[in-house]
């Protein structure tokens, strides 16, 4: 579904092209890496039960499914956590004054989901329904660099990921990376933060 996370004229506001030459598959392919990059979707909210995960001690769970809107319920190995024993932030759940294990003893955790194997199972409404302002921004930017890579038909951003080098004496430095893939990354990494990897 093209045009989700920006519209052509806040691209067209930005960089140097016209509404014409804006192609609805160039905004498909940025939401794509958006989602790949982020591990979330930003058009809906959907519910997930029973979402089985693992203890391992700590006092953290991550969700499959981020930005937590609701958290339902938590049930550890078979037994319900009140929603007084834990605060939910936007990628994880944690706990708060559920009794401690032995490993989370050991690792100084004062509260801690014990060590098992799909020992908890947490039901919760994940994603977003509306689209946050850093993702409109990258999405209007990324979508502005693949429409310069066309109008200049590849002349000054390689489709390639290269870099290049600086020479200094005998020491040899790394000084920007160019190219398409590299001016993505480089536009996700500053206004989504680092990769989440997905399970």
């Amino acid at each position: 579904m093209a045009w989700t996370y920006t519209t052509k004229a806040k691209v067209v506001s930005l960089s140097k092209c016209a509404t014409a030459d804006l192609q609805d598959e160039w905004s498909n392919w940025v939401e794509k890496l958006i989602d790949k990059w982020t591990g979330t979707t930003y058009v809906a909210t959907t519910s997930y039960t029973s979402e089985v995960h693992s203890g391992d001690g700590t006092s953290s769970v991550f969700v499959d499914h981020p930005p937590i809107v609701s958290v339902s319920s938590i049930v550890v190995d078979d037994g319900a956590v009140a929603s007084s024993e834990y605060v939910v932030f936007s990628h994880w759940v944690e706990l708060t004054t559920y009794p401690t294990t032995l490993v989370a003893d050991a690792l100084y955790y004062t509260n801690a989901f014990p060590v098992g194997v799909g020992n908890i199972e947490i039901s919760y409404v994940g994603g977003s329904a509306t689209v946050p302002a850093n993702v409109e921004l990258a999405a209007t930017q990324m979508v502005g660099a693949i429409a310069m890579v066309a109008d200049r038909q590849g002349a000054d951003l390689s489709l390639k990921y290269s870099r290049m080098t600086e020479n200094t004496g005998d020491a040899e430095t790394v000084t920007e990376r160019l190219g398409l893939q590299a001016t993505l990354r480089s536009i996700m990494r500053a206004y989504l933060g680092p990769r989440v990897m997905i399970r």
